[in-house]
């Protein structure tokens, strides 16, 4: 067997989607690749649930300590900053633990998404690296002198890991004008892939009728890692009000391993995107998975950006001027303050009967679906099995 490590940024759950997706399309072309996973506990709890390939769930997970989420309420950007300075502080650790796993495993091919730290100290370990990503931390919490010392240190770390290099998106999610030229000169755009890749649609057409939902609606509340804590917990109280307006609304929520919130309403994290394709409409974080899956799959969604996080607000806000996905859009005017809890609560939940009471205004459009989300992660199979010198069989006819 032809051992292959994908490195996981131990941030949320939306990058072990388009790895497990790459994973299974690179195991059924080509049988004699083992891929393997290593992880934060979060993802790799996901990937156990949802796949069939070995998980090590050993890297350091990115989470919120209490004092960051006490602070949230008064200060709006304090959970993207502390984010963002925790990624920095465990960056060595994480690389580290990349080089380990792909030692003791003989790895011949390391897939690394988005954890940039560990592609240059893999490929000096002498390992073949692909890197996966989908923006290059152009942007971060901090500006100045700061944030160009960051766009150096991304450059050089792309530059040095390897000749295989992916960017999971539009050339558009790129907010500097000068990275985004750089960037089309070291990489191959690939479309976006997220769980989506692995959904079956069809499969999902009666499922409606399997759960007994009638002509009762559907809402689907969605946060990805545990910095959404604040806003997740607002927008299911937002939902819960306007299903006790309405009476006959039905509301689902499915959060991140790391929030750990479970009851008789909580959907499997596996299986999330068959509840998306059958929701009337869905109110989520800023994450790229979330809204690539939403978009693709044409629900009516609000996108609730992490306040003070660049990368989230330019996610949100190429996705509402690009496909129509709505956002919940910050108090305006110079010298405003930030809305209470119960400003936020409310402002929700007037966006949700909105997209409620016209949900077809407000259906995303034109942005990638469950097969062009598919074809992406062949495609990129296809170009990590060549790596290891492998190519796809000629179908018939073809020389």
């Amino acid at each position: 067997m032809r051992n292959v490590l994908f490195v996981l940024e131990p941030l949320g759950t939306g990058k072990a989607w388009r790895s497990l997706a790459i994973a299974e399309q690179l195991a059924e072309l080509f049988p004699a690749i083992a891929p393997h996973f290593l992880a934060g506990p979060a993802a790799a709890r996901l990937l156990r649930a949802a796949g069939r390939f070995p998980v090590d769930d050993g890297l350091t997970p990115i989470v919120p300590d209490a004092a960051t989420m006490a602070a949230a309420a008064s200060t709006p950007a304090a959970p993207a900053l502390a984010a963002d300075a925790t990624a920095r502080r465990l960056a060595p650790r994480h690389a580290l633990a990349a080089v380990r796993a792909a030692k003791a495993l003989s790895a011949e091919l390391v897939v690394v998404d988005g954890l940039f730290a560990a592609a240059p100290m893999l490929a000096r370990a002498r390992f073949q690296v692909a890197l996966l990503v989908d923006h290059l931390q152009d942007a971060p919490a901090t500006d100045g002198i700061f944030r160009r010392a960051a766009a150096r240190m991304a450059r050089r770390a792309v530059v040095a890991s390897s000749r295989l290099r992916f960017f999971l998106g539009e050339p558009s999610y790129l907010a500097s004008p000068e990275l985004r030229v750089w960037s089309r000169r070291y990489f191959r755009y690939s479309g976006p892939i997220s769980g989506l890749a692995r959904l079956n649609v069809r499969q999902c057409a009666t499922l409606r009728d399997e759960l007994g939902l009638g002509r009762r609606k559907l809402v689907v509340v969605a946060a990805g890692s545990a910095y959404d804590a604040v806003r997740f917990e607002a927008a299911l109280q937002a939902a819960d009000a306007v299903a006790h307006e309405r009476g006959d609304l039905i509301v689902k929520h499915c959060a991140s391993p790391e929030l750990d919130v479970a009851d008789d309403r909580a959907i499997p994290a596996a299986e999330l995107c068959q509840w998306l394709a059958i929701a009337d409409a869905a109110v989520i974080g800023g994450g790229l998975s979330l809204l690539t899956e939403c978009a693709g799959l044409r629900v009516p969604t609000l996108a609730l950006p992490l306040p003070g996080h660049p990368r989230q607000a330019q996610d949100v806000d190429y996705f509402a001027e690009r496909f129509g996905v709505r956002r919940l859009s910050p108090p305006m005017g110079a010298g405003t303050r930030a809305r209470t809890r119960d400003e936020e609560v409310a402002a929700i939940g007037d966006a949700l009967r909105t997209l409620l009471a016209k949900p077809d205004a407000h259906r995303p459009h034109n942005a990638p679906d469950a097969d062009d989300q598919r074809r992406n992660a062949a495609f990129i199979a296809d170009l990590l099995a060549e790596q290891l010198g492998r190519r796809r069989p000629a179908a018939p006819g073809e020389t």
